[in-house]
């Protein structure tokens, strides 16, 4: 059995952030835990960031839009 697992470069791929933003939201309460800490950085597993990403789905990476004056 292969477990999918994901470091940095592959959960901002997956959420498609940068890997500075992975580590900030690393820091929310409702972010997944890692499975594992190495010397390398935080493993997560390839599924928790997934599901997070849907129940997130409203969460748009970037700046939020400003409206454009007429």
């Amino acid at each position: 059995m292969r477990i999918a697992l994901a470091g940095t470069a592959e959960v901002a791929a997956i959420l498609d952030v940068s890997p500075q933003q992975v580590h900030r939201l690393a820091q929310r309460e409702d972010f997944p835990e890692p499975v594992a800490e190495l010397h390398a950085g935080r493993i997560w597993l390839k599924t928790d960031v997934e599901n997070w990403a849907r129940e997130h789905a409203d969460r748009r990476p970037g700046r939020p839009e400003t409206p454009r004056p007429d």
